[in-house]
């Protein structure tokens, strides 16, 4: 694993942000990498720090965490989700690396690591379930499980739209949250930040997006038949930006909200 490091005076390190990754890895480990929809959600969240403040925010696919840093000093709670020791292990020490960005809490107490795979759903509350939650450093307790059902207000995600059965076990783990009756808010927003993979197929004999097309299918699919009030629409993404990175017509930011009665 390459770690990417460079002098920062100690002005600059307060407003930094401290990031171990990955350069090029399989496409099994793409969590170690930093992709530019991370850039443009945590561009985004800091431009609307207003839709944050306070929020028990869930991250699906954290990776290295980023997204999750940048919205913590505005929570009141961050689910840094994902699948895999070393990239949960990664993401863990990526708080090591930036205390600094809260200066009145813990890190440690604001964003917790915990691993989530989407094709098994969301981690069920019962007694069973919560018995089972206790072993192992990025599994669920008991008061997390409560907290992702009673609390949770806010979703993101980023950079999470590259395969069709991801894709549609992602949008069903969505599905099922937003669908959960809490008790707290009613009413529940996911943001969803992509970059669009063009590839030339034999099959259309032309540039497609197959990936991004999948899940333009998907979320309609899903809209039909859900029960939540389900409404998606994509954000202009011409607010500022606060990382440097080329920001290319290919990004997307989704927003995805549902109101239950």
């Amino acid at each position: 694993m390459q770690l990417q490091r460079r002098k920062i005076n100690k002005e600059s390190f307060a407003r930094s942000v401290l990031i171990r990754h990955c350069m090029a890895t399989p496409l099994q480990q793409v969590g170690l990498q930093v992709w530019r929809g991370a850039l443009l959600m945590c561009d985004f969240i800091l431009h609307h720090v207003q839709l944050f403040r306070e929020c028990y925010c869930l991250e699906l696919g954290a990776g290295v965490g980023l997204a999750s840093l940048i919205v913590a000093p505005y929570a009141k709670r961050v689910y840094a989700t994902d699948i895999g020791d070393d990239i949960l292990k990664n993401c863990y020490l990526n708080l090591n690396y930036n205390e600094h960005l809260l200066t009145n809490r813990s890190i440690y107490d604001i964003i917790r690591v915990r691993e989530l795979n989407w094709l098994d759903g969301i981690p069920k509350l019962d007694s069973n379930s919560a018995a089972s939650t206790i072993n192992g450093q990025f599994s669920w307790l008991k008061d997390d499980l409560l907290e992702l059902y009673d609390c949770v207000d806010t979703i993101i995600a980023c950079d999470v739209i590259y395969d069709d059965n991801q894709t549609s076990a992602l949008l069903t783990l969505i599905k099922d949250i937003l669908t959960l009756r809490n008790p707290k808010n009613s009413r529940k927003t996911v943001y969803v930040a992509m970059e669009k993979r063009i590839n030339f197929t034999l099959i259309d004999l032309e540039e497609t997006a197959p990936a991004y097309n999948h899940f333009l299918s998907s979320l309609d699919e899903l809209i039909v038949k859900n029960d939540c009030k389900l409404t998606a629409q994509r954000i202009d993404i011409s607010f500022p930006q606060y990382f440097q990175y080329e920001r290319v017509k290919q990004l997307e930011l989704w927003k995805l909200t549902a109101g239950l009665e």
